[in-house]
């Protein structure tokens, strides 16, 4: 039997997996399992950058824009494969240019330790291209 045809025989199954990623490739499964408080500690930290926007003296299609942008990060942070670093970069790159004023606090939810877990969890390539990214902004 070919390694292609073994392969496609494997089967996996799981269950109770909530709140997590889970990253599976070749002979390996990793699952990224937020706690509850992690959680909460990620949302909260969204619901300030909200605030944040809201309290911002802003034009109507600029806080529109804002918020489409916080809500582009949030599905670019919780990809099920992997947080998608290219999105999250160009989000901060759109306050830098856009709303400078709000960008030190959407770099804040990029480097968040538990943003970190989840992008470690993503495997090698997502971990260097996230250090590619934000290596600089991290070291702030």
């Amino acid at each position: 039997m070919s390694e292609s045809e073994k392969r496609a025989e494997r089967s996996y199954h799981t269950s109770g997996i909530v709140n997590s990623n889970v990253v599976q490739g070749d002979e390996n499964i990793t699952i990224v399992r937020l706690s509850s408080m992690e959680n909460d500690e990620l949302g909260a930290v969204f619901t300030d950058l909200y605030d944040k926007i809201a309290q911002t003296p802003l034009t109507l299609s600029d806080r529109d824009e804002a918020v489409k942008q916080v809500d582009e990060l949030k599905r670019a942070i919780a990809d099920p494969k992997a947080p998608d670093v290219g999105r999250m970069k160009r989000v901060v790159s759109w306050f830098k240019e856009h709303l400078p004023a709000l960008a030190g606090a959407v770099v804040g939810i990029v480097v968040n330790p538990i943003v970190g877990q989840l992008v470690k969890a993503g495997g090698d390539l997502a971990v260097r291209e996230f250090n590619e990214q934000f290596g600089s902004e991290s070291a702030n």
